[in-house]
């Protein structure tokens, strides 16, 4: 097995999942930690099959909705982009949302800094950019690296989707390209040495996101890939990772019989919404100590 992060031949079995949340996708996956940077790739990598393990009903493609979940994890978004453009100067800023989907998020980072006007939104859903366009954004279908353009951006916006990609070398080099001298890139992505990994190691872990996530990291195999791409660690932090306990849970008391199985995706499940709730506040509380399953990072132009 190639590493997807660096493309070395020298890995080990990781551990093998299946796609517990949608079961988009039939049969068992193999994840492979290579022995050279550390981060954990896919195999077989179904990027010629997008349509089957991304389903009509996947949660990026639904209505975010509202709730007090959503309302705090908005206000926590819109916080967090404040810091972000605080570092950056000038008094009009571009946006673009790799994966952006509708503009959800780039909604909040306008809320932020009123000073965002621009917004360009690039996403594989092609039903997402009536809605995007709708509401004042640029959109391309397709991945970063076909997306050709002559702007620069002076935000850069990668949440949960370098874990995605087949080539994150690729992207993030793309991402370099389109930034300008000033601009920050904000990066969400899992991190594979967590707890709830080790408890759920061969209950395929809600992390693996089998078998939509291709590529794995830790704070540091994620740090050497972006030495390698033209940029530097600004930041690097961990934050919550509800979502990922929740749907390890609840596949847990699924697999013994303890909760009836659904045809439903388990973010419908009825028990998703209170168990996120419980386990980000278990991880913020264990944040000053310990690593958890959610890693962000800042980054800049080296």
């Amino acid at each position: 097995m190639k590493c997807l992060a660096c493309g070395g031949t020298r890995t080990i079995l990781f551990t093998e999942a299946e796609d517990i949340e949608y079961k988009a996708v039939e049969g068992t996956f193999s994840f492979y930690q290579c022995l050279e940077c550390d981060s954990v790739s896919v195999s077989p990598v179904l990027s010629n099959r997008l349509e089957d393990i991304y389903p009509s009903d996947y949660y990026s493609f639904e209505d975010q909705g509202g709730g007090i979940l959503q309302t705090v994890k908005q206000a926590m978004d819109r916080r967090a982009f404040s810091r972000l453009t605080a570092r950056i100067p000038g008094d009009d800023l571009t946006a673009l949302d790799v994966g952006g989907g509708t503009g959800f998020l780039l909604k909040q980072l306008q809320k932020a800094d009123s000073r965002v006007s621009k917004g360009t939104i690039v996403d594989i859903n092609a039903k997402a950019e009536s809605a995007a366009v709708a509401s004042g954004f640029d959109f391309f279908l397709g991945g970063i690296e076909q997306f050709d353009s002559e702007k620069r951006f002076d935000v850069i916006l990668m949440v949960n989707l370098i874990e995605h990609v087949a080539d994150p070398g690729a992207v993030l080099k793309q991402a370099a390209n389109l930034l300008t001298p000033n601009g920050q890139i904000l990066i969400k992505t899992p991190n594979y040495k967590s707890l709830d990994e080790r408890i759920f190691h061969r209950h395929s872990w809600g992390g693996y996101h089998c078998p939509r996530h291709f590529v794995l990291f830790t704070k540091e195999s994620f740090s050497n890939i972006v030495s390698r791409c033209g940029l530097r660690v600004v930041r690097a932090s961990y934050t919550q990772g509800a979502p990922f306990w929740s749907v390890s849970v609840i596949a847990w008391l699924q697999k013994i019989g303890v909760l009836k199985r659904t045809q439903k995706p388990l973010y419908q499940h009825f028990l998703n919404a209170p168990l996120m709730g419980v386990f980000a506040v278990f991880d913020f509380l264990r944040l000053p100590f310990s690593k958890t399953s959610q890693m962000t990072f800042i980054l800049a132009k080296r």
